[in-house]
């Protein structure tokens, strides 16, 4: 049940990410009814550096139906960190 309550409150994910100075990657699925893209995109576009993927065919949970291309997408943001930001190895 606390999992269903801190679900329900609200979350001003928007508010926090004006203030994030990397780059945020919001994923979600084409499908996925959970996530709608107005929301995922707004959120991608609150963050200074923010960009939203779409993986075609994919619903909710994409890091666990999807995984290889939700890897892929980290990888390639782990690529384009940039000078004085710290990669890990993997």
């Amino acid at each position: 049940m606390r999992q269903l309550w801190a679900a329900l409150s609200p979350d001003r994910i928007d508010a926090r990410l004006r203030t994030v100075p990397v780059p945020v990657t919001v994923v979600r699925g084409t499908r996925d009814r959970l996530c709608p893209h107005d929301w995922a995109a707004a959120v991608a576009a609150a963050a200074p550096q923010g960009r939203l993927v779409e993986i075609p065919g994919a619903a909710h949970l994409t890091p666990m139906t999807d995984p290889g291309q939700v890897a892929a997408l980290v990888h390639a943001a782990a690529g384009r960190a940039g000078p004085g930001r710290r990669r890990t190895a993997t």
